[in-house]
């Protein structure tokens, strides 16, 4: 427990998980017994997690990530069904429409190859860099 604590007073560290979306993963995928127990832990854990000073949600339709994982050819992927990406991103997008805690950027990823195009990388670079409402979205058309 100490070292989890010395962790959290630790300033300056970036991650790609948000504590507080994991709610979305489990009352998706737990049934009614199994979320009441996760939430009466949840709630416990949750008031001494840090709030990010920002948060990024890279936001894409459904369309759009299931054809990416299924381009991937990932074994672990393989087994994703469209309608349970469908049901997730509906989750995200509601989460992330009420979510208020900290700064967001929301960057639909369609119109962005962050892989093969370094002008994307700086662009976004930029935005958060220069970020000064409480809320950004950023799209590009293709």
């Amino acid at each position: 427990q100490y070292q989890q604590e010395s962790l959290l007073q630790i300033g300056g560290y970036r991650t790609d998980y948000l504590f507080i979306k994991d709610r979305i993963f489990a009352e998706i995928n737990l049934n009614e017994d199994e979320f009441t127990l996760y939430d009466k832990i949840y709630r416990l854990i949750e008031r001494d997690i840090p709030l990010p000073d920002l948060v990024i949600y890279l936001q894409a339709e459904p369309e759009f990530l299931y054809k990416r994982i299924k381009k991937r050819d990932r074994s672990f992927e393989q087994e994703i069904e469209y309608e349970y990406i469908e049901k997730l991103c509906e989750a995200y997008n509601t989460f992330f429409f009420h979510y208020n805690r900290s700064p967001l950027l929301i960057i639909d990823i369609k119109g962005f190859d962050f892989i093969s195009n370094s002008k994307d990388v700086d662009l976004i670079y930029n935005e958060i860099k220069d970020l000064k409402e409480p809320r950004r979205i950023i799209f590009r058309e293709w």
